[in-house]
């Protein structure tokens, strides 16, 4: 299994696979510790300030892993990684923006991959599970995604840090459940939190995507 981002929603996410004992974790993250990231991303320390994050992420995974292995990746994911992403079995999107999760969402299509996807801003949140050529992808869900403002990275745009944790332990949850074969539960709807209140919307498959396409 792959986590791509080392944020908020990927230090739960992570942190609850390797107790899963998986066997192996892969983690994708180019940014160094920041001091603004401790609040929330509670595999850090103010020590590990300006040191990179798959670093120091992988060494205090492998203090609870067990025999899972960590694998950390230095690097921005790009669409030219496919050589990376086809080795696991599952793509955790854990990144904060935008731009990358939809970035993310392609290249794990791309190469047949399920997707975990979830994100949070400020007290809004929302969780679904991509399976390539048996549901719905998230273009289908947002055909107007391209037009969409780039908008704030959760760093920016702020986020409510406990919802973060549930959504990051969601993801965790969700993937779990697939890789064992018991199905997963968010991959014919939505989960989306919004304002206090639990909402599960329901998808459908839109033909004319061109992932629908590009995967049929």
């Amino acid at each position: 299994m792959l986590v791509v981002g080392m944020g908020g929603l990927g230090h739960p996410a992570a942190s609850r696979l390797v107790e899963m004992g998986l066997g192996r974790l892969g983690i994708v993250d180019p940014d160094h510790v920041e001091l603004s990231n401790l609040p929330r991303q509670l595999l850090f320390r103010e020590e590990d300030v300006g040191r990179p994050k798959v670093e120091i992420a992988s060494q205090r995974l492998r203090m609870v892993a067990g025999d899972t292995i960590v694998e950390p990746h230095q690097q921005q994911l790009t669409r030219a990684d496919a050589s990376l992403v086809v080795d696991y079995d599952l793509i955790v999107d854990a990144t904060d923006s935008l731009a990358s999760k939809m970035l993310v969402h392609d290249v794990a299509l791309e190469v047949g991959k399920p997707l975990v996807h979830a994100g949070v801003t400020g007290d809004q949140g929302q969780l679904f599970t991509v399976l390539p050529g048996r549901g719905a992808c998230l273009r289908c869900i947002f055909p107007a995604i391209d037009a969409a403002e780039p908008g704030a990275s959760c760093a920016e745009a702020g986020v409510l840090g406990a919802l973060v944790g549930v959504f990051g332990a969601m993801q965790a949850a969700e993937a779990a459940l697939h890789l064992n074969g018991l199905g997963a539960a968010w991959s014919d709807r939505l989960l989306a939190f919004d304002h206090g209140r639990w909402i599960a919307v329901p998808t459908s498959i839109d033909r004319h995507c061109r992932c629908q396409r590009r995967s049929s």
